[in-house]
């Protein structure tokens, strides 16, 4: 399928929701940012992996959207269906100052790599300015060889360290707004019941 029809890079993927869609008040609406992920973790499927490339839409594009939903169907909220959110800096800086335009304050939720925000500190602040709010981290494990065989190199103990840093973070900066989930993969090799457990 992808040969046939190539999903990315799409630079213009607007969302125009119509009355026959029947979206009430207080729905949160579904955006997409960029496509792909600039990792190559062992278990994951997606066939859109490694990216190199800039593949960001284009940013007239999301206000078009956001307001366009907003006028039409009261939408405010919204969750973030990019593979990896926090890709990349400049794209976060970018959508904050776009969603900081708008005439309401959105809450947006979606995946998040916990170990880029907490080696990039920067981004934290830009996050908070566009009201991202609802992270979700694929930690998948903290046992430090399970990490290692599967791709994901952060020191388990920074992780969890990093992760409580964040989460006190959010929590000051935004009144208790923030929220969060994390992902762990029971089987994992090299771990156990009882480090997973643990």
């Amino acid at each position: 399928p992808l040969q046939k029809y190539p999903a990315y890079p799409q630079k213009s993927p607007l969302i125009f929701y119509e009355d026959r869609d029947f979206i009430k008040p207080g729905e949160w609406g579904k955006i997409e940012f960029s496509r792909g992920c600039i990792f190559n973790c062992s278990f994951c499927n997606f066939p859109v992996l490694g990216v190199k490339e800039d593949y960001t839409r284009d940013r007239p594009t999301i206000k078009d959207q956001m307001l366009h939903a907003y006028d039409n169907y009261g939408i405010e909220n919204y969750l973030i269906t990019d593979e990896t959110f926090n890709d990349k800096s400049d794209k976060l800086s970018d959508i904050a100052d776009i969603v900081e335009s708008l005439p309401w304050n959105p809450y947006m939720s979606g995946f998040i790599r916990a170990d880029l925000l907490i080696n990039r500190k920067r981004d934290r602040e830009d996050l908070l300015r566009m009201g991202m709010l609802g992270h979700f981290y694929g930690i998948e494990t903290f046992n430090k060889e399970s990490a290692k065989f599967i791709g994901k190199g952060l020191d388990p103990e920074k992780m969890k360290a990093g992760l409580v840093d964040i989460k006190n973070y959010f929590n000051e900066q935004s009144n208790n707004k923030y929220r969060a989930n994390i992902s762990l993969i029971a089987g994992l090799p090299h771990e156990t019941k009882e480090s997973l457990d643990n």
